[in-house]
């Protein structure tokens, strides 16, 4: 699994795209743990934080389509 890139696509309530090569292999466990790196360097508290996965090649399949 690897994680291409993250960008923030809302404010309230926070919510980052993460671009992933495999977003089935994400376990649960490991999306909590980003949401938690992200609390703590972004000095969230405990605001609510959401992730949302997308495949890279979703988006080159989007972009050819």
């Amino acid at each position: 699994m690897r994680i291409y890139y993250a960008t923030q696509t809302e404010t309230l309530p926070p919510t980052f795209t993460v671009f992933v090569n495999h977003k089935r292999f994400l376990g649960k466990a490991y999306v909590r743990f980003l949401q938690n790196r992200l609390r703590e360097e972004l000095d969230l508290g405990d605001l609510p934080l959401r992730l949302e996965l997308r495949d890279k090649h979703e988006k080159d399949e989007e972009q050819t389509s």
